[in-house]
């Protein structure tokens, strides 16, 4: 189909713009894991199956565990790591060394973190990619309490 002699033909943009995501920590720049946009998976392959397991809460904790895997699969891994209900908090791998030792098929490199489900009722958990898998359940916050 023959152009209009007044009809010019856009070019597309040379330069394609990209939003930078900023994010306000109290953590250290240096600390704080790269910014990702993908949405989280949980993993249960490294659960603890001696201690701080799914089998050890009750009716109420389970479901407050449902509703926030629902909140983390609606969720980017900036917005997990910003969240202030949430609270993203990385864990000193020392502190956990005997705890992690039990666990023979986590990797040795791992940063773990915990996560708020609700309350005092914490998860623990470590990041591979775009996966997050979880390791202990601990519903009184007594693995790391505060």
């Amino acid at each position: 189909m023959p152009m209009g002699k007044n009809k010019k033909i856009q070019k597309p943009p040379s330069k394609i713009k990209q939003k930078t995501l900023s994010v306000k920590s109290s953590q250290p720049k240096e600390t704080l894991p790269a910014i990702d946009t993908t949405t989280p998976i949980l993993r249960f392959k490294y659960l603890d199956p001696g201690r701080y397991t799914i089998h050890d809460l009750t009716r109420e904790q389970l479901e407050s565990f449902l509703r926030f895997t629902d909140r983390i699969h609606e969720s980017t891994w900036a917005e997990v790591y910003t969240d202030k209900g949430i609270r993203y908090q990385q864990i000193d791998r020392g502190y956990l060394r005997k705890s992690l030792r039990k666990i023979s098929n986590i990797p040795t490199d791992v940063n773990v973190f915990e996560l708020r489900v609700d309350g005092s009722f914490r998860v623990f958990a470590f990041r591979d990619t775009r996966y997050c898998f979880l390791i202990w359940f601990d519903p009184k916050h007594e693995i790391f309490p505060m």
